[in-house]
């Protein structure tokens, strides 16, 4: 039963904020909408009587553009558009891969990476943690930008408007890996079990200069896992163990349980998936998951 009094259409940012600032608790944003409605279907949270439809404000709908130091990708970007836009595909290949791989088509046909990142347990996040995502908002008072990872520890209700996320060019590495990969259950809008993704950049001399791994997935909030990352930089091709790794891992990434695996299951996942790509690339012989 469809509970909704008024769908509102503002033009404008401004405009939009006034309503929800009007409305309050009794309203809230909707764009793409497939990750809300999926909510109120679930009975997870209620349809609010006010919906403010953010479909028609040009300026969150500018695409992707493509400056001297960053990228810049409007929140209303569907995810369709970014696993083919030949910018992101160039400049961000773990985004293109991400958005590629959540749910079916349909939805990536609607779904935005504004909406994605608002869930705050959306597949994209891991990429966009180790890309050192800024994110852009207004706030009724003007523009701001902030860290991802700093908002994603933040446990405040989000009142803000997303307008753009900035990421910043990656500067060229003597060799690099890079790597996004998933597991579980995602063929529609059940979450995966365990998202990573990581960048690790290294000199000539095979000594790791750039470590970036990020996990996530699942009912847990995305994260970088800084402790690995250091690790893998006081590393080199040849010295690094991954049975270290692995263990520090596991005992960095805290996912809670959920009906569908233990937070053990998750943590050990997550390990093997991030220490298994540093094997293909180096030929390091793996002898970790003995727990």
């Amino acid at each position: 039963m469809i509970k909704t009094k008024h769908v509102w259409k503002p033009a404008t940012v401004p405009e939009a904020w006034m309503l929800s600032n009007k409305f309050k608790e009794e309203c809230c944003f909707v764009a793409g909408g497939t990750w809300l409605r999926t909510q109120w279907e679930a009975a997870v949270a209620e349809e609010p009587p006010q919906l403010i439809s953010l479909d028609e404000i040009a300026e969150l709908k500018t695409g992707i553009e493509l400056r001297e130091n960053e990228v810049v990708i409007s929140s209303l970007a569907r995810l369709s558009l970014l696993m083919k836009n030949v910018t992101v595909r160039k400049e961000l290949p773990l985004l293109a891969q991400a958005c590629a791989r959540i749910a079916a088509p349909s939805v990536r046909n609607q779904a935005t990476l504004g909406g994605n990142i608002l869930t705050k347990l959306g597949d994209t996040l891991p990429v966009l943690l180790i890309y050192e995502a800024k994110l852009c908002w207004y706030d009724g008072l003007g523009y701001c930008t902030e860290p991802l990872d700093e908002w994603l520890e933040s446990r405040n209700k989000e009142t803000r408007i997303l307008v753009q996320i900035k990421i910043p060019l990656l500067i060229t590495m003597h060799d690099t890996l890079q790597f996004y990969m998933k597991t579980g259950r995602r063929e529609t809008f059940i979450p995966s079990q365990v998202t990573v993704s990581g960048y690790v950049g290294m000199n000539s001399s095979g000594d790791v200069t750039e470590a970036r791994i990020a996990a996530g997935g699942g009912n847990a909030v995305s994260k970088r896992l800084k402790e690995t990352e250091q690790l893998f930089l006081e590393a080199s091709t040849r010295s690094l163990f991954p049975a270290m790794i692995h263990q520090k891992i596991k005992s960095e990434f805290q996912p809670p349980d959920d009906v569908f695996a233990s937070s053990t299951y998750k943590k050990r996942a997550a390990a093997n998936l991030i220490v298994s790509q540093w094997f293909k690339r180096t030929g390091t012989r793996i002898a970790a998951d003995e727990t």
